[in-house]
C-alpha cells in the first residue's frame, strides 16, 4: 500500500456484504482492509488511520471495540458506521446516548452505496474543509470530555453503589445466620417449656401432697389438744394415763421426725424451683437478645428505605437496582418470618410467667408448712 492511499477499515462477519464494499470502494480508489478481530482492528487503525470505519455491533465485542476506538484520541475523530441486524432499537437508542456512540447507525440490510456517501469529501478548498472539520472535532472532543467526566462520575456512584450492595448483602447473609441460630435458641425453648410444663404438671401433684400434709398437721394439732387434756388427768393422778401419753407422745415423736424428713423432700424441691427460676432469667435475657435483633432489623429498614431513595436518583442504573430490589423482597420475608418468631417468644414467655406464678404458690405453701412443723415442735418441747 502506497504511502498516500486512503483505506477503509470494514470489522465485519457477513462476507457476501464485504465483498460488495471492496469491489464499489476499491472502484474509487481506497484499499478496503477486513477483519473480525477485535484487536487486530485497533492496531490496524491506530497505524493505518484509516478514513473511515464500518464496524457490525452484532461481531463479538463489536460494542465493547466501538468503546475503544472512540476512548482513543488518535481514533475518535474517525468516522465510524455501526451497522447491526440483531440489536434491538432499545439498546441502539441507548447507545446513540452514549460519550461514545458511533458517528452513524444502519439497520442491516445497508447498501455499500450508502456507505460510499459517508465519506468525507475533498474539492479544490480541501484545506479549507479541513480546518473547519479540524474545529468542529476540536469543539466534538470538547464535548465528548465533558460526557467522559459525567460518565466517570456515574461510573463512581456505581461502584459505590456497588459496594453498598455488597455490604447490604452481607448484612443479609449475617441476619440469616443470626435467624438461623435465633430459631435454634426457640427449638430449645420450646424444648424447656415442655419440660417446664411436666415438671408444673409434677409440681401440680406435689402441691396435692402438701395439702394431705395440711390435713395430717391439722390432725396432729387435734391430737395435740387431746395430749394436753391428759396431761391434766396426769397431773391429777392418772398414771395409767401417763403411760398411754408417753406411748402416744413416742408415736407423735415418730411422726414428726418423718414430717421433717418429708420436709427436707420439700426444701430440696425448693432448690429445684429456685434452680427453675434462674433459668427463667436466662430465658428472659435471650428474649433481651431477641429485642436487640429487632432494633438491629428496624435499622436495616431504614437503611432499605434510604437506598430506595437513592435508587430514585440512579434511574440510568436500573439494572443493578433491580438486584437490590430483590434483596429487598427476601429481606420483607424475613422480617415477617421474625415477626412470627417474636410472636412465638412472647408465647413462651406468657407460658413461663404462668409457671412462675405455679412455683411462687408452691414456695409459698412450703414455708407455711415449715412454720406449721416449727410449731408442732415448741408445743412437744413444751410438754415433755
Amino acid at each position: 500500500m502506497g504511502s498516500n492511499t486512503q483505506n477503509l477499515l470494514i470489522i465485519d462477519n457477513d462476507q457476501v456484504f464485504v465483498d460488495e464494499i471492496r469491489r464499489l470502494f476499491e472502484a474509487q480508489g481506497l484499499e478496503v482492509v477486513h477483519t473480525v478481530d477485535p484487536d487486530y482492528a485497533m492496531n490496524t487503525a491506530e497505524q493505518q488511520m484509516p478514513v473511515m470505519i464500518v464496524l457490525n455491533a452484532d461481531v463479538p465485542k463489536g460494542f465493547a471495540l466501538c468503546r475503544k476506538i472512540k476512548k482513543d484520541p488518535k481514533l475518535a475523530n474517525i468516522p465510524l458506521v455501526l451497522t447491526t441486524l440483531t440489536a434491538s432499537e432499545d439498546t441502539i437508542e441507548r447507545h446513540k446516548t452514549l460519550p461514545t456512540r458511533a458517528d452513524y447507525y444502519f439497520r442491516k440490510p445497508v447498501s455499500a452505496g450508502e456507505l460510499l456517501n459517508l465519506l468525507p469529501k475533498k474539492g479544490p478548498d480541501g484545506a479549507g474543509q479541513d480546518a473547519s472539520r479540524i474545529q468542529e472535532m476540536e469543539s466534538r472532543i470538547s464535548q465528548l470530555n465533558k460526557e467522559r467526566d459525567t460518565l466517570l462520575n456515574r461510573l463512581s456512584e456505581l461502584e459505590a453503589l456497588e459496594k453498598e450492595t455488597r455490604a447490604y448483602k452481607d448484612t443479609i447473609k449475617t441476619l440469616e445466620e443470626s435467624n438461623k441460630v435465633l430459631q435454634e435458641r426457640v427449638d430449645g425453648l420450646e424444648a424447656e417449656l415442655a419440660a417446664k410444663e411436666a415438671m408444673a404438671n409434677e409440681n401440680a401433684d406435689r402441691i396435692e401432697e402438701i395439702k394431705q400434709k395440711d390435713e395430717e398437721i391439722e390432725n396432729l394439732s387435734q391430737q395435740i389438744e387431746s395430749m394436753t387434756a391428759l396431761f391434766e388427768k396426769l397431773e391429777n393422778g392418772y398414771k395409767q394415763q401417763i403411760e398411754d401419753l408417753q406411748t402416744d407422745n413416742k408415736n407423735l415423736s415418730e411422726k414428726v421426725l418423718e414430717l421433717e424428713r418429708k420436709n427436707e423432700d420439700l426444701e430440696e424441691q425448693q432448690v429445684m424451683l429456685e434452680s427453675r427460676t434462674s433459668e427463667y432469667e436466662s430465658l428472659k435475657e435471650k428474649a433481651e437478645q431477641v429485642e436487640e435483633l429487632q432494633a438491629a432489623n428496624q435499622q436495616m429498614i431504614q437503611e432499605l428505605q434510604e437506598l430506595r431513595a437513592y435508587k430514585e436518583r440512579m434511574q440510568p442504573m436500573e439494572t443493578k437496582l433491580a438486584y437490590l430490589q430483590a434483596m429487598e423482597a427476601e429481606f420483607n420475608t424475613m422480617q415477617q418470618e421474625r415477626e412470627e418468631l417474636l410472636a412465638a417468644i412472647d408465647e413462651i414467655k406468657h407460658q413461663l410467667q404462668g409457671t412462675k406464678e405455679v412455683l411462687d404458690h408452691a414456695t409459698a405453701q412450703n414455708q407455711a408448712l415449715k412454720e406449721q412443723i416449727e410449731n408442732i415442735r415448741s408445743i412437744v418441747c413444751t410438754k415433755e
